[in-house]
């Protein structure tokens, strides 16, 4: 009798610490966890499953809070312009001419991108946006984001550097990887000083298409590398409301490349300037 308390409490009593660890993250309190490990096989994986599911809700909660700060920090700013320009008109300080107008235009356009952007890149997270994967010759795409480029580069008498392989087919979703290639090369446009040199490159590595871009410009500090590709991080936010960025373009590029099964890095030196390095699966 005495026996078969013994060994009911030493299988109960790991249960019950993991059903009152289970009712506690249920509540909300995401930093809950099981302390008192059982060596039985079965219930050890319980308690690492419970264990690690409470630490992705901890860090789903503290994402979800930094996202809806930075959301509305992106925002404010926008909004807080158009309302000063707008109350500005309406008291008759200043006249609502072409140029003023255009201004508050441009400020809705900012306002209506960061949604789009925000609403592709949550489609990508959840799996819930489809890609429309066909066979395509890459080199062609490429070719041509570069010609549409040309006044860009021209405009801020930018060096020009391209080494494209010709006839390079690729099985994915012709326009989400041009969004990817139109992003990284406008970045390198934008933030290239006037006169700099960028360069890009193209070109076939066993199964993978592999694009780089590497320019002399402002570049990015260590501190900010390794977290670029997240949306709004706090070190690009300047640089994007400058160049009329949304700030998730680059968050969107990592998400299209994963998605394909690919990879994207970079490699950046402050004032030296950036690499950015695409791989995709052909």
């Amino acid at each position: 009798m005495i026996i078969s308390i013994y060994v009911s409490n030493y299988i109960t009593r790991p249960l019950v610490n993991i059903t009152e660890v289970a009712k506690k993250l249920e509540k909300g309190d995401f930093t809950a966890k099981v302390y008192d490990i059982p060596k039985e096989e079965e219930l050890f994986k319980l308690t690492a499953a419970i264990n690690h599911l409470g630490e992705s809700l901890k860090n789903q909660e503290i994402l979800r809070k930094q996202m809806t700060s930075d959301i509305a920090h992106e925002l404010r700013t926008p909004l807080t312009t158009l309302q000063s320009h707008i109350e500005a008109m309406l008291d008759g300080v200043w006249e609502p001419t072409h140029e003023r107008l255009k201004s508050l235009n441009e400020e809705v356009l900012r306002l209506i991108n960061i949604v789009k952007d925000l609403e592709t890149l949550n489609k990508f997270e959840s799996d819930m946006l489809k890609l429309n994967k066909i066979k395509f010759d890459v080199s062609e795409l490429v070719k041509n984001i570069l010609t549409n480029f040309e006044a860009s580069f021209a405009e801020k008498e930018q060096e020009v550097v391209k080494n494209i392989e010709d006839n390079i087919m690729l099985f994915g979703d012709k326009d989400r990887i041009a969004q990817v290639f139109v992003n990284l090369i406008s970045n390198s446009n934008k933030y290239t000083p006037v006169g700099g040199k960028i360069k890009i490159d193209f070109y076939k590595d066993g199964d993978y298409a592999v694009f780089i871009v590497e320019d002399n410009g402002m570049g990015i500090s260590k501190d900010d590398i390794p977290f670029i590709f997240e949306r709004f991080y706090r070190g690009e936010k300047s640089r994007n409301r400058e160049t009329g960025g949304s700030g998730i373009g680059l968050s969107i590029a990592k998400a299209i490349v994963l998605a394909h099964g690919g990879k994207i890095n970079v490699e950046s030196e402050i004032n030296k300037g950036s690499k950015f390095t695409v791989k995709i699966p052909l």
